[in-house]
């Protein structure tokens, strides 16, 4: 079947195919990018990779390009702010705030975060740039910053004041219930140093903050999500949970080898009910639209 390329996806299978696409284009960022910072650094690079983890890696970009995909056709906004508000989605969930978080709960050095975080804030920007292109609205309405301002004109500075703490509250209490619920499985990970993992668990006082950012920030890089497509509260849920679990958990673990198949599968699952659970708060807290 012959598929057309427009600038908007006519079905599901043109999704699929413009997927596709952007998996092989996430997979050459990550061999062209992975040469350059390896020869700068004097470290092996992208070349060591197997075929099996280059198809793990394949398959995580159709995961991202497909949740990634159907927000940039929702994002009815000017060129330029759709595609940063795609790029920093992407950026934040799929990568800084879970290597932010691996910073306190391994032994990695400053100086191995920074290098990865440089290395994929180079793959992100060229990845968000082909679902800008791949993933167009059908028509643009108005600017986001308009969008922002009814959208913060709507409630009082006080009442947005508590509401996004309140959310970034929430976060934790959500991150500690589910994480309790897995610790049996987990925890020995962290705890057994022989495995090699370089995991660590840090203390209460590390990990209350740094979840409290972690909601935060999450909140903040999803407003264009729930400030700009009219949606219902169970389709805000859904979209705000899926890229959160698609993005931020199972692209990541799926192409992530260093860890046994129980970790990821395990983590996976304590994530997707992290980010459905906590989408809920956002869209009671944050949401925008609630007509039937």
């Amino acid at each position: 079947m012959k598929i057309k390329i427009t600038k908007t996806p006519n079905n599901i299978s043109d999704m699929f195919f413009r997927s596709l696409v952007i998996g092989l284009v996430y997979v050459i960022c990550l061999k062209v990018f992975g040469q350059i910072f390896s020869a700068a650094n004097a470290q092996s690079g992208f070349n060591d990779h197997s075929m099996v983890t280059i198809s793990l890696l394949f398959t995580s970009g159709v995961i991202v390009a497909l949740a990634m995909g159907s927000i940039s056709v929702k994002l009815t906004i000017p060129s330029l702010p759709r595609y940063f508000a795609l790029f920093f989605i992407l950026y934040v969930v799929g990568f800084a705030s879970n290597i932010i978080e691996y910073y306190f709960f391994s032994t990695a050095t400053l100086t191995s975060i920074l290098h990865g975080s440089t290395f994929m804030l180079s793959v992100h920007l060229v990845v968000a740039a082909a679902i800008f292109l791949f993933f167009q609205p059908t028509h643009v309405t108005k600017g986001l910053t308009t969008y922002l301002k009814e959208y913060f004109a709507q409630r009082g500075f006080n009442s947005w004041i508590w509401r996004f703490v309140l959310a970034s509250l929430s976060y934790i209490v959500i991150y500690f219930f589910f994480g309790a619920l897995v610790s049996p499985i987990v925890l020995p990970y962290y705890q057994d140093p022989s495995l090699g993992l370089e995991l660590i668990l840090p203390s209460f006082n590390v990990i209350i903050p740094l979840e409290f950012m972690r909601g935060l920030i999450y909140t903040l890089v999803l407003l264009p999500i729930i400030v700009v497509p009219k949606m219902q509260k169970r389709e805000l849920i859904f979209w705000l949970g899926t890229v959160l679990t698609l993005v931020g958990a199972v692209a990541p673990l799926l192409s992530n080898e260093q860890w046994p198949i129980i970790l990821r599968v395990v983590h996976g699952l304590e994530i997707t009910a992290d980010s459905f659970t906590f989408s809920y708060v956002l869209s009671k807290l944050l949401g925008k639209y609630f007509t039937n």
